[in-house]
């Protein structure tokens, strides 16, 4: 039960922003938020541009580039989960623009659709179990105190 309860707690979603008129409110993930007004815009962007200079790049050279823009939103959800700093919503924000502006590169690139959902099933599932192996061995080091 323990580790369910933990396991919620790495994915939570509680840090939000609230948004609202009159009476009605509502809360929106910060990174979340970011993720998707990233790919919007980046996707509408990217579709109305000449990507000439992006398509001349190898598979290599373009996944690399779109990974690259969420390295830092891994970097901060890694270090907030371990307890290493707290995020603030302004950086969950930025970085989840980031994000959405790989994802949405990424889409534009000449790799075929499976590798691209798979390398962002592996690279997610590689974060989280990361994030999760470094709160269990901080709650073993606290344990052993």
């Amino acid at each position: 039960m323990d580790t369910a309860m933990d396991l919620q707690r790495l994915l939570a979603h509680n840090h939000w922003f609230t948004l609202g008129t009159g009476t009605y409110r509502v809360r929106l993930c910060a990174r979340c938020s970011g993720t998707v007004i990233g790919y919007l815009l980046f996707f509408l962007a990217f579709r109305s541009s000449d990507m000439t200079s992006f398509h001349s790049l190898s598979s290599l050279q373009q996944f690399s580039a779109s990974f690259s823009m969420g390295l830092p939103s891994a970097a901060d959800w890694l270090t907030q989960t371990w307890g290493l700093r707290e995020s603030t919503n302004k950086r969950r924000l930025v970085f989840g623009f980031l994000v959405g502006s790989g994802a949405a590169l990424l889409s534009m690139s000449s790799l075929p659709n499976l590798p691209k959902t798979l390398s962002l099933a592996v690279s997610a599932s590689v974060i989280v179990g990361a994030g999760y192996l470094g709160r269990w061995l901080r709650r073993m080091r606290n344990a052993s105190l």
